[in-house]
């Protein structure tokens, strides 16, 4: 069975040693779920989670707000359960580093 990282049920998925979707290992370490008790940080307007406020994408997608003329959301530390049940997914760029 494989799950899928955009899923919520990240835990269940990788503690009962699915192979994960995106490399098709079983407890793939790339692909661990966070701590649910992690902070996260997050923007209204972005549909991600990141590991801190540095992150690339988190910052590139606040500069092409302003580019596009728009006004930036503030970024929020959140617990990543809150980030999740905001139907948030984790970043791209900072969790693969």
């Amino acid at each position: 069975m494989v799950w899928a990282m955009e899923n919520n049920n990240w835990n269940a998925g990788w503690n009962a040693g699915f192979n994960c979707e995106e490399h098709g290992e079983a407890f793939c370490f790339a692909c661990k779920p966070p701590a649910q008790s992690q902070v996260v940080y997050i923007s209204a307007g972005g549909s991600a989670y990141h590991k801190n406020t540095r992150c690339n994408g988190l910052t590139e997608g606040q500069e092409a707000v302003v580019r596009a003329g728009g006004v930036t959301s503030p970024i929020e530390a959140v617990i990543i359960s809150g980030a999740l049940r905001r139907n948030r997914i984790r970043c791209l760029v900072c969790w693969s580093e």
